[in-house]
């Protein structure tokens, strides 16, 4: 009704009504209830948490309920902030730049924030950015130099271990692995690779398909462009599906495929031509000069092409 001047709106049981919008606004259900009159006054209270602030953002509280959590905090924005709880600690010195935390599994601090940031227990980590920083979880392990120039990754998920490695914007490799499991006796087999050296080659693969060329002019990973725009600049290239091998050189001028006992064909353009396949009974067929001269043979049955137009041979 005369928006801003009152609108209400239900999502998913959640009623709310607003006055002067986005100044007043008021939410219930039979769980939550959030009030706020900006920037004087606001609350939130949902199970187990309650929380207020007035003139939003300088002034905020805090309490928590829930057993074995129980506590509550301040913040003064920017100046200082208190969290005490009854399963951590935490100060905070013009927030969010030093900040000390401590529970029973994580102890974390950041002094200045973003540069210096540590933590240890649950979470391993030191940062001194960007000239150089870790973190290590139990599954997942990160790492940079002069970020975001270097950067490594390595995450473990399942019997998947996946390594990542960039130099922006020239190297990139992401490799996947097979890791064995406890009861398993096999080694680690690498399933999936990716490398790129920007501007000069790219290398993909996964399983037995692989995909080799020069260039690559695309510094980032994007399958839309590499699929639609890398054709245009790739000078050379290399797919392997299986058995099967195809090299595409500058745009066709030389093109090879093969797959052993089954077929190959090579075309040196405008020059020579080339085609077998042992389907039906085998077959043979080569030109020159694109017609000039060439011979077509399937199974026992063979015909010539003399000058672009006359051919004979067996009917």
């Amino acid at each position: 009704f005369l928006f801003p001047l009152y609108g209400s709106s239900t999502v998913n049981g959640h009623t709310t009504h607003t006055w002067l919008w986005p100044l007043i606004a008021r939410t219930q259900t039979d769980k939550a209830y959030r009030f706020r009159f900006l920037p004087f006054y606001s609350r939130t209270s949902i199970p187990n948490v309650e929380r207020r602030s007035w003139l939003w953002p300088f002034w905020n509280r805090v309490e928590y309920s829930a057993p074995g959590k129980s506590g509550g905090g301040y913040l003064l924005f920017p100046l200082f902030g208190r969290v005490k709880r009854e399963d951590q600690s935490t100060w905070m010195f013009l927030p969010p730049l030093f900040r000390f935390s401590h529970s029973a599994r994580l102890n974390e601090a950041n002094f200045p924030w973003p540069v210096f940031r540590t933590a240890s227990g649950l979470e391993d980590k030191f940062f001194f950015w960007p000239v150089w920083g870790y973190k290590n979880l139990n599954t997942e392990y990160s790492s940079f130099l002069l970020w975001p120039i270097v950067t490594t990754k390595r995450v473990q998920s399942g019997n998947r271990l996946t390594r990542k490695f960039k130099i922006l914007p020239i190297v990139y490799h992401k490799s996947v692995t097979r890791t064995p499991g406890k009861s398993d006796a096999a080694t680690n087999e690498v399933i999936e690779r990716d490398f790129h050296l920007w501007p000069l080659t790219g290398y993909t693969r996964t399983g037995d398909d692989a995909t080799f060329r020069v260039l690559d002019l695309w510094p980032l990973r994007n399958e839309p462009i590499e699929r639609n725009w890398a054709p245009l600049w790739t000078l050379y290239s290399r797919h392997r599906i299986g058995d099967a091998i195809e090299d595409d050189f500058l745009w066709g001028l030389y093109y090879h495929a093969r797959k052993p006992g089954v077929f190959r064909r090579l075309n040196i353009f405008p020059l020579v031509s080339w085609r077998s396949s042992t389907d039906n009974g085998g077959s043979v067929e080569w030109s020159i000069l694109k017609g000039l001269f060439g011979r077509s043979r399937r199974g026992d049955q063979s015909s010539y092409r003399v000058l672009y137009t006359f051919r004979f041979g067996d009917k």
